[in-house]
């Protein structure tokens, strides 16, 4: 699951992108709209800069009006695929993480195995070496026994 500071990094990240659209966005606009304002003032000319004046501020206050009301739907839009995302991404980390939990699980499983098997190959070879020195002293006695009658 991802922490806090995965998530801000995330965050910060979209923010920054966010505000590059938004920046590429008011940069196209403005083009836009300096074009069209320089072709309307070389046609119309200097008779009709006073006309051309008040037709601009509408011009700017609609725009501006649209603009807002576009970053609104673009903000919520972004907010909504970002949750999405944001939802199938910990989908994915919860999927993984349970597949990795089985996976440690057994291998877990397995290290007790052969820590099970070591433990009883090390008391085989513990009652081995006994059973040797049983049998060691066994022969032994024996042979005192025989140099004892002979």
């Amino acid at each position: 699951m991802l922490d806090q500071n995965d998530v801000n990094v995330i965050r910060g990240l979209l923010k920054e992108e966010i505000a590059l659209c938004m920046a590429k966005a008011e940069e196209h606009l403005s083009q836009t709209i300096e074009e069209r304002m320089i072709k309307a003032e070389e046609h119309l000319g200097q008779k009709m800069e006073a006309r051309m004046v008040e037709l601009e501020e509408r011009f700017d206050k609609k725009m501006e009006r649209r603009i807002t009301e576009s970053e609104l739907r673009m903000k919520g839009f972004m907010k909504e695929e970002l949750a999405g995302s944001e939802n199938l991404v910990l989908r994915e980390l919860d999927r993984v993480h349970e597949m990795l939990d089985k996976k440690i699980d057994r291998v877990q499983q397995d290290v007790n195995d052969m820590k099970q098997y070591y433990q009883i190959a090390r008391l085989e070879d513990t009652n081995i070496t006994l059973v040797f020195q049983m049998v060691q002293s066994l022969n032994d006695r024996v042979e005192r026994l025989e140099k004892m009658r002979a």
